[in-house]
């Protein structure tokens, strides 16, 4: 989507064509589409629709999107927010929550004087010919900070959306549960403390994990990080950690389940566009069962030489400092400092060589 055009998309393989860009003067009555980033296209599987998710500066819209071939026409249009004030699309974010109820989340500065942070759940009911609005929550009534670029990410796991949004002393979260089509929300959690903006972020099925990026404040404006956990409907953050050094503007990240990583995708503002990978290190690393070491890669089911703890590794091995401890990874490498479980492997004897029965 750009401006008021709608273009299709083919992927084949790493390549992508496009239809004909369709240019959509007037969406319906009273709606014509602002000129702003962040619109949202969301997938809405259980009934194989995509729906647009955009603002006209009055009012917060929904459509659904009927996509045939190459070609693209809009379906009905919904205002899940309208008449109080300035809103843009910058101050929506939205995510189809797949869970035990099938909707599409919607966060966003409500827009006016106070632009207080509310959510709503869209739903269909006739096969995604209509959508249906649940009763609205305001999650925050603090100011929102309309032009940020807000995020919503959802976890399969607990069944449950999480929100990322600026309000006043800096970057925000809030986890949401829809019942009946109607969301909850938990209290906010406070995540940045600088005026953190343009946010990006998906969860990670595999490792059970979130990352949230955004652009930091600070006279560089680099894209920066944190690793994000839920536990039951509390919402844990990481340290915070450089993610892309480049000035950084909008921004999005998005979960690539074939190779269990995230990319994140980052503009500096003016010309370029800068992709970047994140892995959680996804393992079965415990404390307990590290075993030794194997000469080389092992396919599953083959069979191979491993040296047990209680001997010297000999075979395989490179880079090592004599002297020096090293430590068990959670992608089944070496390091100096100790990961998350600890788990030490001994002590280098060479470059070539370490001894596994060391533990002091």
């Amino acid at each position: 989507y750009a401006g008021n055009n709608l273009v299709v998309g083919t992927v084949t393989g790493t390549s992508i064509s496009y239809g004909t860009p369709e240019y959509q003067a007037d969406v319906s009555a009273g709606y014509s589409p602002c000129l702003q980033n962040n619109n949202w296209l969301i997938y809405y599987a259980a009934v194989s629709k995509v729906v647009w998710v955009w603002a006209d500066s009055s009012y917060g819209l929904a459509t659904i999107l009927n996509i045939s071939g190459t070609s693209v026409s809009l379906g009905n249009t919904i205002a899940f927010s309208g008449g109080s004030g300035y809103i843009t699309s910058e101050s929506i974010g939205a995510v189809y929550a797949h869970g035990a109820e099938d909707s599409v989340c919607v966060f966003y500065g409500a827009g006016g004087a106070t632009d207080t942070g509310t959510a709503v759940a869209m739903y269909s009911t006739d096969g995604g010919v209509n959508l249906s609005l649940g009763s609205t929550t305001v999650f925050d009534s603090n100011s929102t900070s309309g032009h940020s670029g807000r995020v919503a990410v959802f976890d399969e796991d607990t069944d449950q959306s999480i929100f990322y949004y600026a309000a006043s002393g800096g970057g925000y979260a809030v986890v949401g549960s829809t019942s009946s089509y109607n969301i909850t929300t938990t209290a906010r959690v406070q995540f940045s403390t600088d005026a953190a903006q343009y946010f990006g972020g998906d969860w990670d099925a595999d490792a059970n994990k979130g990352l949230i990026v955004w652009r930091s404040a600070t006279s560089a404006y680099p894209s920066v990080a944190k690793e994000v956990t839920l536990s039951g409907s509390t919402l844990s953050f990481g340290t915070e950690f450089e993610f892309a050094t480049e000035a950084s503007g909008h921004k999005a990240v998005v979960y690539d389940p074939d190779n269990t990583i995230l990319v994140g995708v980052n503009t500096n503002g003016t010309t370029s566009v800068i992709a970047t990978k994140y892995s959680f290190g996804n393992t079965n690393l415990t404390s307990t069962n590290f075993i030794g070491v194997s000469d080389a890669a092992i396919s599953s089911a083959a069979s191979g030489n491993i040296t047990m703890k209680g001997g010297i590794a000999a075979t395989g091995l490179s880079s090592l400092t004599p002297g020096t401890d090293y430590y068990v990874q959670v992608d089944g490498t070496f390091g100096t400092s100790a990961g998350d479980p600890s788990v030490k492997a001994g002590k280098a004897l060479s470059a070539t060589a370490i001894n596994l029965e060391y533990q002091s």
